[in-house]
């Protein structure tokens, strides 16, 4: 299984590209992961793919980051096909394309900048990752 992260739109900002790089190298020692930017802003091409897609949304299933750590664990343990979580761009995704999906959840029911959001789900992905191998860094 790999993780696929489907992000609209490029980063702009150096400090936040800075954060996702750190945070893709520290993931990658884990699990094997993606990042893919697209300019898409409902990126089909990408969610009629064979996997279990989960979009990012602010209405969206909320969970803690424990249990956002125990859904990871399950995806990992229990899944084959490839997993793939989307992060819309500034307009977020069309019901067309939510609907699309097997699974929304929430990263906060505030609203982010698409670029912050990208970097705060990663974060969030690492920091269940260092939970379910029972490391210190979630603390």
């Amino acid at each position: 299984m790999r993780v696929h992260v489907v992000a609209v739109g490029k980063l702009k900002k150096h400090y936040v590209a800075e954060g996702v790089k750190d945070y893709l190298n520290r993931i990658r020692h884990y699990i094997s992961l993606s990042m893919v930017e697209t300019k898409e802003e409902d990126p089909f091409n990408i969610i009629d793919k064979e996997g279990f897609h989960i979009i990012l949304d602010a209405q969206g299933q909320s969970m803690t980051s424990e249990e956002f750590a125990s859904f990871v664990d399950n995806l990992l343990t229990t899944r084959s096909e490839d997993v793939f979580f989307y992060i819309g761009g500034p307009e977020g995704f069309s019901e067309k394309f939510k609907n699309k999906a097997q699974m929304q959840i929430s990263l906060s029911p505030m609203t982010f900048p698409h670029e912050l959001a990208r970097l705060f789900f990663l974060e969030q992905l690492y920091r269940a990752l260092t939970i379910i191998k029972g490391e210190k860094y979630h603390k």
